[in-house]
């Protein structure tokens, strides 16, 4: 929290290099014809003694303004007035720089503007830079770090240009800002600023994208969202089944088959919840297509493919063991199957008969 309010950087309002453009509306972009003869701003963020409260609240982004040092209204700003932290660009997200500018899908051709939320771009290209000079990377990040903590700092000799990297995206959002049309040394041009392309190192884009993957994890994290492997929730009394192939249905009357696959024996599991095999009226006799009975327990979910020892079968409303409700269809007794073929093969005759005697 601030305790000073916020500097009146200029009395009044005033024009500089940094209004002299022509807007694109159709592009939301600035272009400047005479833009490597443009003159040295007359201003310059300085946030040590600049920075101070204003009447921006939680949410609100940083005034453009104060990053240019030409604010005017001070502690009555809409905006703040300090350089900008991870909280802020968090807030805006990544569809908004942190000026609140709307950033675009793809860059401009010339890296200049706002820059685009597809890439989380880090790096300012800086122009014309004096680099004859021993001292140019200790000047370059010494100008630089006013506007938020540096990565590194790579200074190109012969080239007149270097490469400033921040750790937050908004720092080289603020300082992209405060830098332009400033000299990097006395009486050398106006730098030009801008965003640099992505790096062609392949170890450079891993050390990116594991960078990325990190801050990931941490949002997610912050969220309460747990990224470490839990173990299952099995019950206490519960057992993983040992798994044995097809063919050991066989033992128990099944046809044997022949497939190589697994599947888990799940029987034990169903008996452990239950020490008995069930009291009187709960096995019911079922039989399969081929004529195989088994018998299934409606209380515990029971199956087997024989009566358990000491097992009741359930009474039916007949008053025989195993249910005749229950049993497939070749179950029936041949005797009962031939009495009901009649009943089919006199509807067949029946309607035979009607359609000769309508040829008749």
């Amino acid at each position: 929290m601030m305790k000073n309010p916020a500097r009146v950087q200029r009395a009044r309002p005033a024009d500089d290099n940094r209004d002299k453009a022509v807007h694109n509306l159709w592009k939301g972009c600035s272009t400047r014809k005479d833009e490597k003869q443009a003159k040295i701003a007359e201003t310059r963020c300085h946030p040590a003694k600049d920075s101070g409260y204003t009447r921006a609240g939680k949410g609100d982004p940083i005034c453009v303004f104060f990053a240019q040092g030409r604010c005017d209204k001070g502690p009555n700003c809409d905006y703040w007035h300090r350089i900008p932290n991870k909280e802020d660009e968090d807030m805006l997200g990544a569809a908004m720089d942190v000026f609140g500018r709307d950033r675009f899908a793809s860059s401009r051709e010339d890296m200049g503007g706002v820059g685009s939320f597809s890439r989380e771009n880090r790096t300012l290209y800086v122009g014309r830079v004096n680099t004859n000079r021993e001292d140019a990377e200790k000047i370059v990040h010494a100008q630089f770090s006013e506007f938020g903590q540096i990565e590194s700092v790579r200074v190109l000799a012969g080239r007149n240009c270097a490469f400033v990297k921040y750790r937050l995206r908004a720092a080289a959002e603020f300082a992209k800002e405060a830098m332009a049309f400033q000299s990097i040394f006395p009486g050398d041009p106006a730098c030009n600023l801008r965003w640099a392309t992505e790096d062609p190192n392949p170890g450079a884009r891993r050390a990116e994208m594991d960078r990325v993957q990190r801050q990931a994890a941490e949002h997610l994290m912050d969220k309460g969202v747990c990224l470490s492997d839990a173990p299952y929730n099995y019950p206490s009394n519960y057992n993983l089944p040992i798994k044995r192939p097809y063919g050991a249905l066989s033992s128990v009357g099944a046809s044997k088959n022949t497939c190589i696959d697994e599947y888990p024996d799940t029987n034990q599991q169903f008996a452990q919840g239950n020490s008995s095999v069930g009291g009187e009226g709960e096995w019911i006799t079922y039989i399969t297509p081929d004529g195989i009975p088994y018998y299934h327990n409606s209380v515990t979910q029971q199956t087997s493919w024989q009566l358990p020892e000491g097992a009741v079968l359930a009474q039916t409303s007949e008053g025989q063991d195993g249910g005749s409700g229950h049993v497939g269809a070749s179950s029936l007794n041949p005797d009962d199957k031939a009495e009901k073929e009649p009943a089919g093969l006199d509807l067949l005759f029946s309607y035979g008969d009607e359609s000769d005697k309508e040829e008749e």
